[in-house]
């Protein structure tokens, strides 16, 4: 992360070996290493993260057994936060919200519709996505863009008249 510039880069994942071992390796394809910019309510929250991340590798209970890895979210000791811990956190958000039980990886689709729904550009959004091609993107979340048709309508009788 290089919060002054509000840049996460993505160079890394975390993946579960079928031994059960979790280890971190590079993402499935060369797109999906990628810069992402956030905005400004993100980057005040990462800072606080920043934060509650130093208290726990100098003062928390378990800072003699610290491992530092550069998590952004590390576990109590400086590893990766299992994935099913993570969801079932997730799932206790949800109820506690009052929302219905949904995949966490329904996040990345509502962030998607978000973008394609507000006139994002499909490129920009595949890019942030991690797709290696708008038509990826298209061909998985092309129905959630209106037709536009009306607007195109409306565009095209004021350039030609």
């Amino acid at each position: 992360m290089d919060l002054e510039k509000g840049i996460i880069n993505v160079n890394q994942n975390l993946k579960r070996l079928p031994n059960g071992k979790l280890v971190i390796g590079k993402p499935k394809t060369k797109t999906s290493i990628r810069s992402i910019t956030i905005g400004n309510i993100t980057i005040d929250v990462l800072k606080e993260q920043e934060k509650a991340i130093y208290w726990e590798r100098e003062d928390g209970i378990n800072n003699h057994r610290w491992n530092e890895m550069g998590m952004v979210f590390p576990s109590t000791i400086g590893t990766p936060i299992d994935p099913t811990n993570i969801l079932r956190s997730f799932r206790k958000a949800l109820k506690a919200a009052g929302l219905p039980r949904i995949r966490f990886h329904d996040l990345r689709h509502t962030a998607a519709a978000i973008m394609l729904n507000n006139g994002v550009d499909v490129l920009v959004a595949s890019k942030r996505l991690g797709h290696a091609k708008p038509s990826i993107t298209l061909d998985v979340y092309g129905h959630l863009l209106s037709s536009g048709q009306n607007e195109v309508a409306k565009k095209l009788e004021e350039l030609v008249s």
